[in-house]
């Protein structure tokens, strides 16, 4: 299956330009044209990742940074000062959004991909031809590639970064997620917990995950195991254009969704009660953004309505550290 992409010279656009003519005319040219190309740059990149930015990027960087601010337990190392840590932060969140890049333009740039972003995101840099050919694209992920290696050996991280990628990639080429959806949740926990597990390295400044880290990484998971779906909600159209089998094409709309909230009330409504010395503690806040995940998840009857309820299950899945985690380990 191939793709032609539209060539603007193809139709009748012409873009060849003399240019001024004058010394200071050509400087103020060529620094004129570097910022608006830095600039045209830099907005593609990011809807590359506009779509996992607020249900992947942030929340891993958040857990990374508030479990890295723990210390131990969840760490292996005590954490000297606040200061230190926030030190680390740049390059923890350069990271993190770098591998996140790396996956979502290998993935977009696959046949499916692009079928699927036709459908569901016509705004992503391939189908919106703001890159024009699928070669170009190509170029662009082995620079990633040797960008996203660098940066790990800079930050002392390379083996792990290897290993998020060789993940990451083993996800698209396999595909992975396409077949089953208790196998697509699976594999996008493992990858999730991936970039938290490496990412609250490097906020830590190179320390590992203590016993008590590595235990919630494992509650975590279960977490996100029961819920990930949920970001299937939106994408149903180009999912089943595809053949991609997530649990909202499955099961149908109306009982995925129903599916859904019994994990969702379990983690947020009946779990708090085995972990909190005060039952209120933990569900106010947890009900606070539960309940209106739930609501969605009853009463939406257009998928595309769903878009809120992946932005809010994200809030929900970054309360769960604070609130799960200090009163469990640290009590």
């Amino acid at each position: 299956m191939s793709f032609d992409f539209i060539d603007l010279n193809d139709i009748g656009m012409d873009y060849q330009d003399q240019g001024p003519q004058t010394f200071v005319g050509r400087v103020c040219h060529a620094a004129s044209s570097m910022f608006y190309g830095t600039k045209a740059l830099a907005y593609t990149l990011w809807l590359y990742t506009f779509d996992c930015f607020y249900t992947f990027i942030l929340p891993v960087t958040f857990f990374a940074l508030v479990g890295a601010l723990t210390g131990r337990p969840f760490t292996s190392s005590r954490v000297e000062s606040v200061q230190i840590v926030l030190q680390h932060v740049p390059g923890m969140f350069m990271w993190v959004w770098l591998n996140a890049l790396l996956f979502n333009v290998y993935s977009q740039r696959t046949d499916f991909g692009i079928i699927r972003d036709r459908c569901d995101k016509p705004w992503r840099p391939l189908v919106s031809w703001r890159v024009k050919t699928r070669a170009d694209s190509n170029d662009l992920y082995i620079a990633l590639i040797h960008l996203c290696c660098a940066l790990g050996w800079y930050l002392e991280t390379l083996t792990t970064t290897i290993l998020v990628m060789c993940q990451g990639w083993l996800f698209i080429r396999l595909r992975l997620g396409e077949w089953n959806w208790i196998f697509r949740s699976l594999s996008k926990t493992l990858v999730m917990l991936g970039y938290t597990a490496v990412a609250t390295q490097i906020a830590a400044g190179g320390s590992p995950l203590g016993p008590s880290g590595t235990s919630w990484m494992v509650d975590f998971g279960l977490v996100l195991f029961s819920t990930i779906s949920i970001l299937d909600l939106p994408d149903q159209h180009g999912d089943a254009v595809t053949g991609r089998r997530t649990l909202p094409l499955v099961l149908g709309q109306i009982w995925g969704g129903f599916i859904l909230t019994i994990p969702l009330g379990f983690w947020a409504f009946f779990f708090p009660s085995l972990v909190a010395p005060r039952f209120s503690d933990v569900f106010i806040p947890q009900a606070v953004v539960a309940l209106p995940i739930i609501w969605k998840l009853w009463t939406a009857d257009h998928f595309l309505e769903h878009k809120t309820t992946a932005y809010l299950w994200a809030v929900w899945i970054c309360m769960y550290y604070p609130t799960y985690f200090g009163f469990y380990y640290l009590h």
